[in-house]
């Protein structure tokens, strides 16, 4: 039930990786070197329609009967495809915000996919604001060279330990169909990339990713098990938040420039500001990601004050350590290649 899924997500996403780069350069769709990004060739885009496709195919395949909420999930995430590929395309501003809400909103309240809460519209506004925000911090990640994708194995590497734990089947086959997804398409973004996901494949995979954790459920109404979500996507979670607030204090005021503002200022941007090497800043993301995606793994397997303090302070302590490279690069000048733009580019 496990490697089944898995094996076909991957297989998909390993074949149809080199057919959507090669379209892509076909129609000349790629994404282009500018003072905001880090990449000093051109490389195709469309990574994000094999990840959507291999994910796709896969629940498809193997979800026994297909449920209001996964076929929520699939269009969802084609909705969202389709989304990204006119931004990929076109800057479309805060268009694109509106209509991932719209989209969220949509899937909400027509498939009930929902937090179990004892207030249905308070859960429901929570479930649209966890989508959108998990979906945009992922989009903010996918700036480097293999970190959105990493990201995204190791989320749902957690998120399927905590299915089977549970014995939830449906949570089981999407949670392996993102982990196969993101190993088949990841050989091809590791850097230097062959093909980048994309605002279509970030917006895309960070959607499954938040639907799956709003999906998986300990079956009890706890502190821990809601918390355990936000602890396994703690790192993509803080990086859009810190950002954002920093964004803000440096004088972006208005709340439609703040949520559409762009910048070089990113955790892989200030972990190379401290002169790791771009696969190394990768590796450094996606290790503390999965550091606190075993911490939600235990916060929810623990049954104890103590275990969970213990837990919280391993998770405050995984993100002290990169917050500390933030403070030294916001304390010394800024050089080299990454000083070649002001903050500018997600």
């Amino acid at each position: 039930m496990i490697f089944g899924p898995i094996a076909t997500a991957g297989i998909l996403a390993l074949a149809l990786t080199p057919l959507a780069r090669a379209v892509a350069l076909r129609f000349h769709v790629v994404d282009l070197p500018e003072n905001r990004k880090i990449h000093a060739h051109s490389v195709p885009l469309l990574g994000g329609i094999a990840v959507y496709l291999a994910v796709a195919a896969t629940v498809l395949v193997w979800s026994a009967p297909l449920t209001r909420v996964t076929w929520g999930v699939i269009f969802g995430g084609g909705a969202l495809l389709g989304i990204g590929l006119v931004d990929d395309a076109r800057n479309v501003g805060s268009v694109k915000l509106a209509l991932e809400f719209a989209i969220a909103a949509a899937v909400v309240s027509t498939t009930g996919l929902s937090f179990h809460l004892p207030w249905p519209i308070v859960a429901h506004l929570l479930t649209i604001l966890w989508i959108v925000g998990v979906v945009n911090a992922f989009n903010c990640l996918d700036c480097a060279d293999g970190v959105a994708a990493g990201i995204g194995l190791v989320c749902g590497c957690a998120f399927l330990v905590l299915a089977v734990l549970t014995h939830q089947p449906v949570e089981v086959t999407l949670a392996a169909a993102i982990v196969g997804a993101s190993v088949g398409f990841l050989p091809f973004n590791l850097h230097p990339a062959k093909i980048f996901l994309g605002d279509a494949g970030s917006l895309t995979l960070g959607y499954f990713v938040a639907t799956l954790g709003v999906m998986v459920s300990p079956g009890i109404l706890s502190v821990p098990a809601l918390a355990a979500k936000a602890v396994i996507l703690a790192i993509p979670i803080y990086d859009i938040l810190f950002v954002h607030i920093r964004r803000y204090r440096r004088g972006q005021r208005r709340l439609g420039e703040l949520l559409t503002s762009t910048g070089k200022d990113h955790l892989p941007h200030r972990l190379m500001d401290r002169g790791l090497s771009h696969p190394a800043a990768t590796a450094t993301i996606t290790l503390a990601a999965a550091a606190t995606g075993v911490a939600g793994i235990t916060l929810v397997t623990v049954h104890s004050a103590v275990g969970a303090l213990t837990i919280a302070a391993a998770v405050a302590a995984t993100i002290g350590i990169l917050e500390r490279e933030w403070v030294a690069v916001v304390r010394r000048p800024r050089s080299g290649a990454a000083a070649a733009a002001p903050s500018e580019g997600d």
